[in-house]
C-alpha cells in the first residue's frame, strides 16, 4: 500500500512576544501605542508532512480584538478563525496535501497596540514512495535439486504433530460476480465477504486457544491474475499470501495449508472430460507458481490440490470419478515438478466432494515420484440438518446418532493401514445465533463437536475445525468468542482424548 511521508511535528515552544509598555492607570488605551501583549505558540512549524493534516497553534493576548492575514499565494494552510477577541485561543490550521515541491508560508497574527506576530508553516515535498517490488516465481528457476532439509516427518509423522487446526474460511477465498462465465469479471479481496483483515493477532489467538494447525482457504482465479492470457498470478497477492502462512510460522510451531479453494468453481464444478484438460492446463499453471514461490518452506507448509470437486451433489459417474482424480495427480505432478523442498513436502489430494463414503468407495491415490509423502483430505458436517449453515434442527446426540458419526470415521481405514493419514479439512455444527439462548442447542452443538473431533482423531484424522469469524474466534480481537467457550472447550477434550 503506497504510503505519504510521515508526519512529525517539531512543536518547539516558544512564543513570539510583541512586549508593550505599561499604560497609565486610568487612561483610555491608545491604540498607537504598545499596550497589550500578543504571544502566539509555536512561533513556526516545521518539517509538516506531506499529507494532509491539521496543526494547532495557541494565541493568547489581552487586546480588545486580534485577526490573522495569510499570505496572498496561501490557500494551503488555513486557519479556522481569522479573528477574535482578548483570551486565550486555540486555532486549528487545515493543512492541505502537497503534491509537489517543498512550500512554506507565513501567518500573520494582528493586535492592535502590538507588534505583528509571524508563524512560519513548513510543509515536505511530496516524495513517491518506492514502487514495491515483489518475488516472481516466473522468473524463478522451474526446478532445482531436491532438498530434504527440513523435510524429515513423512505423512504419518507429520499429522501425529498436528493436534488441532482452525479454519481462516470467508477471507482469502472471497469471490464475488462468480456467476459471469467471463472469468476476467470475476472479482476478490480478503474482506469482499465481510471479515477483517488477518493479523499476527488472531494466529496468536488460535494458538493461545490449543490450535497448532492452521487451513488457508484461498482463492486464485477471483480477482487475483494480473494477466489472464498467461493466468499469471498477481505477485502483491502471492506476496500477501505468504504474509499470512509467516504469521503462522512466527506464532511458533504451527501448521499451515494452503489449497486452492472454492475460487468461483472454474475447477471445483467441472469434473467432466468435456473440461478436463482446460481445468488441468489451468491448475498446473498455478500450481507451477504458487509452489515455486513457496518452495523453500519447511515442512510446516502443507500444499492441498483442491477443495470440494463435484458435479452435483448426486452419486457421481465414472467420469467425474475419473477426472476429479486427474485433478489430484495434475496437482502432485506440478508440484513435485518444481524440485527443491517440494519434492519431500508432505501434500494433500481429496475423495470425490471430500466425501468420506464415497473416498471409501471409489478413491485411488495418486502417484506420487516418492513414498509416505500424502495425505487424503475429506470434510464433515453430518448431519447437514443440524451441522449445515441452513439447518434447523436443535437437538444431536442420541446413541443411534453417536453411533453413526463414530462408524463414519472409521469408512477409510484401507488407507490409513497403508499409511495414508487423513486431513478433516473442514467439519463442524456451523453456529446459528437465532438459537444461542436455546440451551438444548448449545449443549448438542458442543456434544457434536466433542465427538466428531474424538473419533476423527482416533482414526488418523488431524481435525480442522470451520471458522468464519462467528464459529468459534473474534476475528478482531483473536479472542475466542464468550458464547463459543463451550464449543471450543468440547473440541480439545475430543482432541486430547478427554472425556466430555
Amino acid at each position: 500500500m503506497k504510503k505519504l511521508i510521515s508526519t512529525i511535528f517539531s512543536l518547539a515552544i516558544f512564543s513570539s512576544l510583541a512586549a508593550c509598555s505599561d499604560s497609565n492607570t486610568g487612561d483610555m488605551p491608545d491604540p498607537g501605542k504598545k499596550d497589550y501583549t500578543l504571544s502566539v505558540s509555536p512561533a513556526a512549524f516545521d518539517d509538516v508532512a506531506a499529507e494532509e493534516t491539521a496543526l494547532i497553534l495557541t494565541l493568547e493576548t489581552d487586546a480588545p480584538s486580534w485577526s490573522i492575514v495569510r499570505a496572498d499565494d496561501n490557500d494551503w494552510a488555513l486557519p479556522n478563525l481569522s479573528v477574535g477577541i482578548a483570551g486565550r485561543h486555540e486555532i486549528r490550521i487545515a493543512v492541505a496535501a502537497n503534491t509537489g515541491a517543498e512550500r512554506t508560508t507565513i501567518i500573520t497574527v494582528k493586535a492592535p497596540g502590538c507588534d505583528d506576530a509571524l508563524v512560519t508553516i513548513k510543509q515536505n515535498g511530496y516524495e513517491a514512495p518506492p514502487t514495491p517490488t515483489y518475488d516472481d516465481p516466473d522468473q524463478m528457476p522451474d526446478y532445482i535439486a531436491a532438498d530434504a532439509s527440513g523435510m524429515e516427518s513423512d505423512a504419518m509423522t507429520l499429522a501425529a504433530k498436528m493436534k488441532a487446526g482452525i479454519n481462516i474460511g470467508n477471507t482469502l477465498e472471497a469471490c464475488n460476480n462468480q456467476e459471469s462465465a467471463d472469468m476476467t469479471a470475476w472479482t476478490g479481496s480478503e474482506t469482499a465477504w465481510g471479515n477483517p483483515r488477518i493479523t499476527q493477532e488472531l494466529i496468536d489467538g488460535y494458538k493461545a486457544a490449543g490450535f497448532n494447525a492452521v487451513r488457508i482457504p484461498t482463492a486464485w482465479v477471483c480477482g487475483h491474475i494480473a494477466d489472464h492470457s498467461t493466468w499469471k498470478i498477481d505477485l502483491a497477492w502471492l506476496a500477501r499470501v505468504k504474509e499470512v502462512v509467516d504469521y503462522c510460522y512466527a506464532a511458533g510451531d504451527m501448521y499451515a495449508i494452503i489449497n486452492i479453494h472454492w475460487d468461483g468453481g472454474w475447477l471445483e464444478n467441472n469434473p467432466t472430460y468435456a473440461r478436463q484438460e482446460e481445468v488441468n492446463a489451468m491448475q498446473t499453471r498455478l500450481w507451477e507458481q504458487i509452489a515455486k514461490y513457496f518452495r523453500n518452506y519447511d515442512e510446516h507448509l502443507l500444499f492441498a490440490g483442491t477443495n470440494e470437486v463435484h458435479y452435483d451433489y448426486g452419486n457421481p459417474t465414472d467420469e467425474h470419478i475419473a477426472v476429479q482424480q486427474s485433478f489430484n495427480q495434475t496437482f502432485i505432478d506440478a508440484v513435485r515438478a518444481t524440485g527443491g523442498r517440494n519434492a519431500y513436502r508432505v501434500l494433500v489430494t481429496q475423495t470425490y466432494n471430500t466425501n468420506i463414503w464415497l473416498g471409501a468407495q471409489k478413491h485411488v491415490m495418486s502417484e506420487d515420484t516418492v513414498e509416505g509423502r500424502q495425505m487424503l483430505e475429506v470434510h464433515c458436517y453430518d448431519p447437514w440438518d443440524f451441522c449445515g449453515d441452513d439447518a434447523t434442527r436443535t437437538s444431536w446426540g442420541t446413541d443411534a446418532e453417536i453411533e453413526t458419526l463414530r462408524s463414519q470415521f472409521t469408512q477409510l481405514g484401507k488407507f490409513y493401514d497403508a499409511g495414508i493419514p487423513f486431513i478433516l479439512g473442514e467439519y463442524g455444527a456451523l453456529y446459528k445465533p437465532e438459537f444461542k439462548n436455546n440451551e438444548e442447542y448449545m449443549k448438542s452443538r458442543s456434544k457434536w463437536i466433542y465427538y466428531a473431533t474424538k473419533y476423527a482423531v482416533e482414526n488418523g484424522y488431524v481435525p480442522f475445525v470451520w471458522d468464519t469469524g462467528s464459529d468459534v474466534m473474534n476475528r478482531s480481537t483473536g479472542k475466542v468468542h464468550e458464547v463459543q467457550q463451550s464449543y471450543l472447550d468440547a473440541l480439545m477434550r475430543g482432541a486430547n482424548g478427554e472425556n466430555l
